[in-house]
């Protein structure tokens, strides 16, 4: 009996190993291809790639336990779309700070994208204003996915650095070039 519950629970285990690695298999290197906007057309695509962010903003990744957000552009070096997603499940589509503070402080960051290199100081704005975009339910179809309308919002401390960076990503910047 012992003998049937070990292999089942090395089963599970070695199911959880996989996924990860799965998981880690969809990072793709930095690369310098700008992030596109989404368009309603992507709407699909949007919702699916966004699981698999969400998923990897709890995985461990080099000397990383996970990650505050994770930009479409770390997972798709084709097409890669002003997409990120937060821990906290936000996704946030073409982002863009319309205002910042005129001073930046001391962020202490890492990325995902350079799993073994180690944190480092960033200079980040403290305070930004931000337009974007999320999905809502189709109000015409209750079955279906829409953009949103254009969210504004004022951000500050870390939230404000975990944008910065996203952002950054969108536009092909990484905290180590």
């Amino acid at each position: 009996m012992n003998n049937e519950i070990n292999k089942e629970e090395g089963g599970e285990a070695f199911k959880e190993m996989q996924r990860i690695e799965a998981l880690k298999a969809r990072l793709v290197p930095s690369h310098k291809k700008d992030s596109r906007d989404v368009t309603e057309a992507d709407i699909d695509r949007v919702i699916e790639e966004a699981k698999i962010l969400y998923e990897i903003c709890f995985t461990p990744v080099g000397d990383y336990n996970g990650a505050f957000a994770m930009a479409h552009s770390q997972i798709d070096d084709k097409d890669p779309m002003k997409l990120f997603v937060t821990r906290e499940r936000s996704i946030i589509i073409n982002a863009k700070i319309t205002r910042h503070s005129n001073y930046t402080v001391d962020s202490e960051e890492a990325c995902v994208s350079f799993p073994d290199r180690p944190q480092i100081i960033v200079p980040r704005w403290h305070k930004i204003e931000v337009e974007y975009m999320t999905i809502m339910v189709d109000p015409e179809d209750k079955d279906k996915f829409k953009l949103s309308s254009v969210q504004k919002e004022s951000l500050s401390g870390r939230e404000s650095f975990v944008w910065q960076h996203e952002i950054d990503h969108q536009n092909s910047q990484f905290i180590y070039q």
